[in-house]
């Protein structure tokens, strides 16, 4: 079959499919998608068509037949992504909030709430933390209306104390509930990754911890400690978990979705590994398809080993595909923003020597 490489999205919508069918009995014809393929004149061996394809994940069904019927099938999966380029200077724009954090933080997580608000949970003073001290406790949400940060008073038990984890929300009405996963972090020293799963309801501006500073452990043998990695929202109430850790072994990939229909519902389920082992990386949604895109991170835990590739995982189908072109550039710790429905913004992140990068790229993911 050509192409022979359908593990890489392809950046055209449109893909030309050549099948060479070997077969003892006299092959009479060939349908694609229940479609008949065209038979080469050159060569009776061979069948010839151009699918369209959607941005995502796309489904290709084969079905060999002769004079009796059909005799063969298949089922293919191939993916179309996008290309990235640099932002011209001139459409990076900043505006700065006059007020001020709460309490200064880094690794921290802002999840969007129902009211437009943004929440702000954990983090740390260090760039580097090596005791509790280091994490922030302080809880804060900043209105866009008001341009204002306000701390936001705890009820229950502690607040998250850890620091590149990831936090999604789990239900929206009629109180919003914040699920934080894995991260860095502890109540002592020495601090280390988290594999537990605590959970936060907002009600009346106060922030209630629904599971003890300990967590929950999640079901199975999918959930484990892992920090840097990502939370992305998947079809209805799942989430695709991913990341990777680094030692001195190997890499291991941390990749499952979790199910959120419920407060008491934390099932996971399998997903596809990455192909290149990742974390501090960003990733985004793909509109109208169960599938995530993933873009650049570090192999490894120094600047050096920054990525610049780009990875769509389609947690439904079990595959991972790689997108051709990538990154202009290697970048880690970077922020991934969905702009409109074919279009995400990636800012700021480092670069391999470890330098703080300030342009952006835009993803065009209409192929």
């Amino acid at each position: 079959m050509q192409p022979d490489s359908l593990d890489q999205a392809f950046t055209r919508r449109t893909l030309p499919v050549e099948i060479n069918v070997s077969a003892q009995r006299d092959v009479r014809g060939v349908r694609l998608n229940g479609e008949e393929m065209s038979r080469s004149e050159r060569r009776r061996d061979v069948w010839t068509d151009t699918v369209a394809l959607n941005v995502g994940v796309n489904e290709l069904q084969l079905a060999t037949y002769d004079g009796e019927g059909v005799i063969g099938r298949d089922t293919l999966y191939t993916a179309a992504a996008g290309d990235a380029f640099l932002l011209p200077d001139d459409q990076v724009r900043a505006e700065r909030v006059e007020a001020s954090l709460v309490a200064p933080r880094v690794g921290h997580t802002a999840t969007r709430l129902p009211d437009g608000r943004v929440l702000l949970l954990g983090g740390s003073r260090a760039a580097k933390p090596t005791s509790a001290s280091d994490l922030v406790r302080a809880v804060e949400v900043y209105d866009p209306v008001s341009q204002d940060f306000q701390r936001l008073p705890v009820s229950g038990r502690a607040a998250p104390r850890r620091t590149r984890h990831g936090a999604f929300l789990m239900t929206r009405a009629p109180n919003p509930v914040i699920g934080v996963y894995g991260g860095y972090g502890g109540t002592g020293e020495p601090l280390s990754p988290r594999g537990d799963l605590r959970r936060f309801m907002l009600r009346r501006d106060t922030l209630v911890a629904l599971d003890p500073a300990l967590g929950l452990t999640l079901p199975g043998d999918l959930g484990e400690a892992i920090d840097g990695h990502t939370i992305t929202p998947l079809a209805g109430p799942q989430f695709l978990v991913a990341g990777s850790y680094f030692v001195s072994e190997g890499a291991r990939d941390v990749t499952f979705r979790l199910n959120a229909s419920s407060l008491n519902d934390r099932s996971t389920l399998p997903a596809p590994r990455f192909r290149t082992p990742r974390t501090r990386h960003a990733a985004a949604p793909v509109t109208g398809n169960p599938a995530v895109l993933f873009f650049g991170g570090r192999l490894g835990n120094t600047a050096s080993t920054a990525l610049n590739d780009v990875e769509l995982h389609a947690p439904r189908e079990g595959e991972t595909f790689g997108v051709r072109g990538g990154l202009p550039s290697s970048v880690f710790s970077l922020t991934a923003t969905k702009r409109a429905p074919s279009r995400i913004l990636l800012l700021g992140g480092f670069s391999v020597t470890g330098e703080g990068r300030t342009d952006g790229v835009f993803f065009d993911i209409t192929g």
